[in-house]
């Protein structure tokens, strides 16, 4: 059975007056989401030399940021930008997100929103799901370009 996963993490700190960038890569295929992009990512941290986890800021200091081009080419993506007010801000960006990356399932990184406030969503912490790894890689990219840092979560 094929389905479509969503994997979504941000980057930038949730403080008042704070620029954050949310973004999510979708995978559509019959793999466990807990599998999906499993060896897209060994392929990415074995080019890169970064153990353990896959991390914008490790791909970053390594002159990575090509891989992040690179995933927009071979994958469908998507992000926002916002101005953090509060979790309701937070809120309004994520379910704008999740209306451009339409899936039958969400994953997002532990500790970002409530999963429960979100339908067909779950939390799952980052170093153990590759496809939440791609999406803080595409999060700390896009920080990069929209709020002028380097976006370093």
């Amino acid at each position: 059975m094929t389905r479509r996963v969503a994997f979504i993490d941000g980057s930038g700190q949730t403080a008042v007056c704070n620029c954050v960038v949310l973004a999510g890569i979708v995978y559509e295929g019959p793999a466990s989401y807990v599998y999906a992009f499993g060896d897209y990512v060994d392929a990415l941290r074995r080019r890169y030399g970064i153990a353990g986890e896959l991390k914008w800021r490790e791909l970053w200091r390594r002159g990575g940021a090509a891989a992040a081009e690179e995933l927009e080419k071979l994958f469908e993506t998507a992000w926002v930008s916002l101005h953090y007010r509060g979790q309701a801000s937070l809120a309004e960006a994520l379910w704008s997100l999740m209306r451009r990356l339409r899936a039958h399932l969400y994953v997002v990184d532990d500790g970002l929103v409530n999963p429960r406030a979100f339908p067909r969503t779950i939390s799952r912490p980052s170093h153990k799901v590759p496809g939440i790894q791609l999406a803080d890689v595409l999060a700390g990219y896009h920080r990069r370009a929209a709020c002028g840092r380097s976006g370093g979560t």
